[in-house]
């Protein structure tokens, strides 16, 4: 069998993003594949939260470096959903810590109910006001349109923070690494 290769030919500047719809887009290198999804997104249809990149499931900040084949991932999928809900939590984390750094929120997940609960342990006592507080913080985060970025640590510095806001429950997973 005879293949054809060509060296030192120059890499295409573009990548190919194949939708499982048969969709083709092209851009340039290492645009994220949100910005494929923004332009494919159907106003009709449920938001876009993540993709299946060549059967990989991604964040929509990954950067597309070769042509891909892509499934999008939306909020009626329970993969989409799952990615909005951890969203979430990332942004009440974020909105609970910038008012309350002295505080430690804990948030527990029911295996048989699927709901989160919150709870501020050692902490006063929780009033309404603070949850309007929480809120507006949280929507001015939204506002703000803020991404949330996927940032890796060393190991000593995550258990640093997580013990400096006093988050033990992190701090023993990061035992097991």
């Amino acid at each position: 069998m005879n293949k054809a290769i060509k060296i030192n030919e120059k890499m295409r500047d573009t990548v190919e993003v194949i939708v499982d719809d048969g969709t083709v887009m092209s851009g340039p290198r290492h645009t994220p594949i949100g910005e494929f999804m923004r332009v494919y997104q159907d106003p009709d249809k449920p938001q876009i939260v993540g993709a299946i990149v060549n059967n990989d499931l991604r964040e929509l900040t990954f950067p597309i470096s070769a042509d891909a084949k892509v499934t999008p991932i939306d909020m009626g999928n329970s993969d989409g959903a799952r990615i909005y809900r951890r969203s979430l939590t990332f942004l009440l984390e974020v909105a609970f810590l910038e008012l309350f750094p002295k505080w430690s929120l804990t948030i527990d997940h029911s295996v048989s109910s699927g709901a989160y609960f919150c709870h501020v342990p050692e902490s006063e006592p929780f009033k309404e006001q603070d949850l309007v507080k929480l809120d507006a913080v949280m929507r001015e985060i939204v506002d703000a349109d803020e991404p949330l970025i996927r940032e890796k640590v060393a190991l000593e510095d995550a258990k640093s923070f997580f013990r400096k806001h006093q988050q033990e429950d992190k701090l023993r997973l990061l035992n097991y690494r």
